[in-house]
C-alpha cells in the first residue's frame, strides 16, 4: 500500500509508492517529465500531456504529485541527494588524509561527478531553470546550498579546530557556488573552452581552501 504525506507545502508528494507497481508508475512520471521539459521548456509542458505520454489517467498522476512543480521537486532532490552521498564520502577522504594532494583528488572527484552528471543528463539544465523560477523551491535549492557548506566547514575543522568558522563557511559557500554556476553555464559554452574551464575550476577551488585542510604543525 502506498503512504500519504499529509503534506504541509505546495510541492511535497501526496503519496509516496511503496509497491513495485507504483513505483514503476512514478518513475514513468519523473522520466517523461524530465525529457518533456527538456523538449519544450517547463511552461509548455502540462501535467496532461504527462499523462497520456506515460499512459495514465491525470488522476493517476496527481495521486502521487499535487502539481507539476512537486514533479521537478522530486527530479531535483534525486539529483542532489546522489550528490549529498558523494561529497560525504570524498571529505571522509579529507579527514583520513588531510593533505594538499588528497584535496586535490577530491576536488577533481566532486568537479567531475558535476560534470559527468550534467554531460549524461542534459536534461537537468532544464530541471535548475524551473528551480529557479519557483520561489518555493529557490528557498530548499538555497537550504541545500547551505547544507553542502556546513558539511565541508564541518569536515575542515574536525582537522583544523582553529580555523574561524565563519572564514570558513563562507569559503565553502563560495565554492559551492562557484562549481555549481560554472558546470551550469558550461552546457551552454562551445565544447573547445571547456577542458580549459574545468582544470581552471578545479584550480580556483582548491586554492579557496588551499592550506586548510592540513593539520597545524606542531612546535
Amino acid at each position: 500500500m502506498d503512504t500519504l504525506t499529509g503534506n504541509s507545502s505546495t510541492t511535497e508528494l501526496t503519496r509516496v509508492p511503496q509497491q513495485a507497481r507504483s513505483r514503476e508508475k512514478f518513475d514513468a512520471i519523473l522520466a517523461t517529465t524530465l525529457r518533456l521539459i527538456h523538449e519544450k521548456g517547463y511552461e509548455q509542458v502540462a501535467v496532461r500531456e504527462i499523462a497520456r505520454q506515460v499512459g495514465l489517467p491525470i488522476a493517476s498522476v496527481y495521486q502521487y504529485f499535487p502539481n507539476k512543480l512537486s514533479i521537478v521537486r522530486q527530479l531535483w532532490e534525486s539529483y542532489t541527494s546522489t550528490f549529498a552521498e558523494l561529497l560525504g564520502s570524498e571529505l571522509a577522504s579529507i579527514a583520513a588524509d588531510p593533505t594538499e594532494a588528497m584535496l586535490r583528488q577530491v576536488v577533481g572527484n566532486v568537479v567531475d561527478h558535476m560534470v559527468d552528471q550534467h554531460r549524461e543528463n542534459p536534461e537537468l539544465l532544464a530541471v535548475w531553470r524551473a528551480v529557479d523560477g519557483s520561489a518555493e523551491l529557490r528557498a530548499l535549492n538555497r537550504q541545500d546550498t547551505l547544507d553542502v557548506a556546513e558539511a565541508i566547514t564541518a569536515a575542515v575543522m574536525a582537522v583544523r579546530p582553529d580555523v574561524d568558522r565563519e572564514t570558513m563557511m563562507s569559503r565553502a559557500l563560495i565554492a559551492s557556488e562557484t562549481a555549481s554556476g560554472t558546470v551550469k553555464l558550461a552546457q551552454e559554452l562551445p565544447g573547445e573552452l571547456l577542458p580549459a574551464l574545468y582544470k581552471n575550476l578545479k584550480e580556483i577551488l582548491v586554492s579557496i581552501f588551499a592550506g586548510l585542510t592540513e593539520a597545524p604543525s606542531q612546535t
